[in-house]
């Protein structure tokens, strides 16, 4: 299981308010494990001290433990207690161990602002702590205590591990080598994006079934890789027809759902959106995506036109870029970066069913009505350079209208 799976099922525990203790913990191999250690009888399981040696950060909790019930606040704190798990076990033995805890608490208070790949890249490593160190060449400790941190070298802190992450990923578009995903020991070889999914095939030459065909998505408030749907087969033939027969499916859900959108599809960009509406702040506003950050099959307003609802990249300047929105059209919630923002709505330039929905919603009044100038009669200057205007106009059609072409200097 991935850790965003763990997530989601402790997410359940936590909503209904739990009171069973349950442990969270990675095996050898890398899987997360989220496991009751009780019996109804409250009689703790033979195993559970096996999972406690295999993994010495392990987690040991109930759903009370968490004060808030949502996916990202759970996720955020598993992830800080195994650090602190780490700590407890490793970090008390080192020179500077002081600094490890500032460390750990800047990482705690400053979440947000890291991008998706660096908490994701540290839900898959043994040792996320060591890792953290070892990218964060700064002293972060400071005279007071070792639970504060130099606030001054916050953001270069953050720079250089999101730029360690990068280069252990290999994510920067120059990079000569481009990481492939690996799904439990098969490597992907091709996949292609539909409908929010990405299929994917991949192959294991070592595996008694070597080739595997599955599915991924991002269905989470983080965007994590989440992988369902996994089939191995020894036919490659079969592989491939299973691969063929997904993206046909794909590609039928699309067409049906697009029955339901406007014709023709249209795409919004900057254009729509109100003059220099990056400079304030984003939230409680409706927003349009740009096109080339979206899939290019959601390249259309149903799904460009967004609420945004929070995140720290609603601020222009702030240290975080993550952006939290709502879909106007279908209330989806999904999580973009301020990069990908193409500005405030323009009300005047949206399409009806936008409006529809805004009003439906109750965010109407985030629009910004664009201010129509007052009727006034033109001033005798005003008319001379209206008609100035339209002698340009006129010229322009002649030159270009096919009923205007020329032979020579002559009109034909």
């Amino acid at each position: 299981m991935d850790y965003s799976k763990v997530i989601s099922k402790i997410t359940a525990e936590v909503k209904d308010g739990s009171c069973e203790p349950f442990i969270i913990y990675r095996d050898n191999g890398g899987d997360w494990h989220c496991d009751r250690t009780h019996n109804q009888h409250g009689e703790a399981f033979d195993w559970v001290e096996g999972a406690r040696m295999q993994d010495p950060f392990a987690i040991e909790c109930t759903g009370k433990d968490f004060t808030k019930s949502n996916f990202t606040h759970i996720y955020d704190t598993v992830l800080s207690n195994r650090l602190w798990m780490e700590y407890h076990h490793t970090g008390k033995t080192v020179k500077d161990a002081e600094n490890q805890q500032s460390l750990i608490k800047f990482y705690e208070d400053n979440t947000g602002k890291f991008s998706n790949r660096v908490t994701e890249y540290l839900t898959t490593i043994e040792r996320p702590l060591a890792a953290l160190v070892e990218m964060c060449p700064y002293r972060m400790i400071t005279s007071l205590n070792a639970l504060s941190y130099n606030n001054s070298l916050g953001q270069d802190a953050i720079d250089s591990i999101e730029r360690n992450v990068n280069d252990r990923l290999h994510t920067y578009p120059d990079a000569p080598l481009i990481k492939k995903r690996e799904i439990n020991g098969y490597v992907e070889k091709q996949s292609v994006q539909l409908a929010g999914q990405l299929v994917i095939f991949a192959e294991n030459a070592k595996a008694d079934k070597p080739y595997m065909v599955c599915l991924c998505n991002w269905e989470n408030m983080l965007g994590i890789e989440e992988y369902t749907n996994v089939l191995t087969t020894s036919d490659y033939v079969e592989a491939m027809a299973l691969y063929a027969d997904s993206i046909k499916e794909f590609v039928k859900i699309l067409k049906i759902e697009r029955l339901a959108y406007s014709k023709p599809g249209q795409m919004l960009t900057v254009a729509n959106c109100i003059p220099d509406s990056m400079n304030e702040s984003l939230k409680n506003k409706i927003i349009i995506i740009k096109p080339e950050a979206l899939a290019h099959e959601y390249r259309r307003s149903e799904y460009q036109i967004k609420l945004c609802t929070g995140g720290f990249g609603t601020t222009r300047g702030a240290r975080g870029s993550a952006i939290f929105c709502k879909d106007l059209y279908s209330g989806k919630e999904s999580r973009f970066e301020r990069s990908d923002v193409a500005g405030v709505a323009n009300p005047n330039k949206l399409p009806a069913w936008a409006l529809k929905k805004a009003k439906q919603m109750g965010v109407l009044k985030t629009l910004k009505q664009t201010k129509k100038p007052p009727n006034k009669k033109p001033s005798l200057l005003d008319r001379l350079e209206d008609a100035k205007g339209a002698a340009v106009a006129q010229n322009a059609v002649r030159n270009t209208d096919p009923k205007y072409r020329k032979y020579g200097d002559m009109e034909v």
